[in-house]
C-alpha cells in the first residue's frame, strides 16, 4: 500500500514549533506545580510539628496529631493528581496538533452516543467493509468490528493516535485492520459503509474518491457535510454540552456518468 504523503519543510517546521512551545509551557506547569507542592509540604510539615508539640505537653488529643498527618498525605496525593492531569491534558492537545499539522483536521474523539448512532444509521450487515476516514483513537472500527462483525479499517495520519488506537485494539481483543497515512493514498472502493469525521476542505477533496465507490455503499458522517450532495438521512443527537448532527448518504443517489461503481 501506497504510504502517506511527505511533509513539506514549511509544515515539519510548524510541527517543530508547536512542539516545542507545548513542552516549554509543560515544563512551566510541572515547575509551577512542583512549588506549590514544596510550600504545602512545608506549611503541612510546621502544622504536624506544632501538633506534636502541643501532643508532648498534654494540650492536644493523639487524634488532632493523626489528623494532621492524614492532612499532609492527602494534599500530596491531590498534587501528585494535578500533575498527572496536566501531563495528560500536555499530551492531548500534541496529539490534536499533530493531527491538524499532519492531516488538516484536529484529532477530536467522536461522543460514544453519536458514535452508536453512527453506526445505527449505517445499517452494518455481518462481514462488510467499513473504512473510518481519520480513525482517531479507532473507537468507531473497533465497535464495528464487535458488534456487527464487520470487516473495518480504520486510516489515522496521527502517529500518536494511531498508536492509542493501536493499543484500545489489544485491550478490546477486536479484529480491526489499522493503517497509519493519509487516507487520500488509499483505495477505498471495495467499502460497503465509509465513515468521516472531518473538515470541510477534506470533505471537499474526497468527493472524486467517494464517486468510485460501490453504489449501494453508504457513507456516514459527523457534523460535516458532503459539498453539493443531499443526504438521504439527518440526525441530531444531543448531549449533555453538545448537540451533533450525523448525515447519512447513498451512493446510488448521485448519478455521475461513465464513473467507476455507478
Amino acid at each position: 500500500m501506497p504510504s502517506a504523503r511527505p511533509m513539506n519543510k514549511g509544515r515539519l517546521r510548524q510541527l517543530a514549533w508547536l512542539i516545542s512551545k507545548t513542552f516549554t509551557a509543560l515544563a512551566v506547569e510541572v515547575f509551577f506545580i512542583r512549588g506549590l507542592f514544596v510550600t504545602f509540604t512545608w506549611c503541612q510539615e510546621k502544622h504536624a510539628e506544632k501538633a506534636q508539640g502541643l501532643k508532648a505537653v498534654g494540650l492536644l488529643a493523639i487524634e488532632t496529631f493523626t489528623g494532621a498527618m492524614d492532612s499532609l498525605l492527602i494534599t500530596k496525593l491531590v498534587l501528585i493528581l494535578s500533575l498527572l492531569i496536566a501531563v495528560g491534558g500536555a499530551a492531548l492537545f500534541i496529539l490534536c496538533i499533530l493531527s491538524f499539522v499532519l492531516g488538516g483536521a484536529p484529532f477530536v474523539p467522536t461522543p460514544f452516543k453519536v458514535l452508536y448512532r453512527m453506526i445505527e444509521l449505517a445499517d452494518i450487515k455481518p462481514g462488510e467493509k467499513v473504512y473510518d476516514l481519520g480513525c482517531g483513537d479507532g473507537r468507531l472500527v473497533i465497535e464495528a468490528n464487535r458488534k456487527y462483525e464487520a470487516r473495518a479499517v480504520g486510516i489515522e495520519i496521527s502517529p500518536l493516535a494511531y498508536v492509542l488506537a493501536r493499543l484500545r485494539a489489544v485491550a478490546s481483543g477486536a479484529d480491526v485492520t489499522l493503517i497509519l497515512g493519509n487516507f487520500m493514498n488509499y483505495d477505498i472502493s471495495d467499502a460497503d459503509v465509509v465513515f468521516c469525521y472531518l473538515l470541510e476542505g477534506p470533505m471537499q477533496k474526497l468527493q472524486d474518491k467517494f464517486r468510485t465507490l460501490k453504489k449501494d455503499c453508504r457513507i456516514v458522517c459527523h457534523q460535516f457535510e458532503i459539498p453539493d450532495w443531499e443526504p438521504r438521512a439527518r440526525l441530531n443527537v444531543e448531549g449533555r454540552s453538545y448537540v451533533a448532527t450525523v448525515f447519512k448518504y447513498q451512493v446510488s443517489d448521485f448519478q455521475f456518468q461513465g464513473v467507476k461503481g455507478i
